[in-house]
């Protein structure tokens, strides 16, 4: 019998383990100096659990925070929190958003459960791209002085201008 008790008892105490999940999520997962990065945590819980949300300015020391909200899902029996985040970074090569601890407190539970979301890997860039050979540069096109109704109207000029010296003359 007491095997049985003892099954029933890490069951009991395990069952809440397996209602909590988190996900975490990076998008993009590389970018240039400064540029926004959104990190997402989704945990999902029993409806009587509650959680406590983590300082993530705290968590994530090598980032800089620019906002964060929080949504929460209501489903059947548990429900989803969702954590958004946007960061960004300013130094170049692979930057580790360390994991984040979560504190939550099951129904009956004085004190708080400590779990904690999955590392995530993002690449930044150097904002300089990298030297680009110029381009082939040509020869400039060669431009007319004068294009065609500009030299019918210098002609037609020229022939009046003789035409009045020749009156001129004559007179």
């Amino acid at each position: 019998m007491k095997p049985v008790c003892y099954f029933y008892g890490i069951l009991f105490l395990v069952s809440g383990l397996w209602a909590q999940n988190i996900s975490t999520h990076v998008e993009p997962d590389s970018g240039y100096i400064g540029d926004a990065f959104t990190v997402t945590y989704s945990i999902t819980l029993p409806d009587q659990a509650r959680i406590e949300p983590p300082r993530f300015e705290e968590s994530i020391p090598d980032l800089r925070l620019l906002s964060q909200s929080s949504d929460t899902r209501f489903d059947e029996g548990q429900y989803t929190r969702i954590f958004t985040l946007q960061v960004t970074a300013f130094d170049t090569g692979y930057q580790i958003i360390p994991a984040v601890p979560f504190k939550i407190q099951q129904e009956g539970d004085k004190s708080f459960k400590t779990i904690s979301s999955d590392s995530m890997r993002i690449r930044i860039l150097s904002a300089i791209p990298k030297v680009q050979s110029p381009p082939e540069v040509y020869e400039p096109l060669p431009v007319p002085l004068f294009t065609l109704r500009q030299k019918i109207i210098l002609a037609l000029l020229l022939v009046l201008l003789i035409l009045a010296v020749i009156c001129i003359f004559h007179r």
